[in-house]
């Protein structure tokens, strides 16, 4: 009977050692998917930064000096961008252009008079 026991207990300690074994298998996964999650998220935020945030902030400050009146219209901003960025330059762009015609205009409209 002590022999049944002793396998018994033999059996019991290998499954103990397996399930030690699994569980410790799986929490060294979930902590490598905690740090590959952790390198993705920095991963877009400097995307994130790069692509969307310092544009819209540069656009953002130069049209706050335009009007506060301290901005150049002979500035063109950046339209080489291929996106809502891009395009967003290039409207305002193709707008101070107008503006320009319009002052020119003006101009030549006070000089013809005097």
């Amino acid at each position: 009977m002590a022999t049944v026991e002793k396998e018994s207990i033999a059996i019991s300690n290998r499954a103990l050692a397996s399930m030690v074994t699994s569980q410790t298998v799986d929490i060294a996964m979930v902590a490598i998917d905690a740090v590959l999650l952790l390198f993705l998220l920095g991963f877009l935020n400097v995307g994130y930064r790069r692509v969307i945030h310092v544009p819209l902030n540069d656009l953002s400050n130069f049209l706050g000096e335009l009007a506060n009146g301290n901005g150049d219209l002979g500035v063109n901003l950046d339209n080489s961008r291929c996106d809502e960025i891009g395009e967003i330059g290039s409207t305002f762009n193709r707008f101070k252009d107008k503006i320009a015609v319009t002052i020119d205009s003006v101009v030549d409209s006070i000089f013809s008079i005097m």
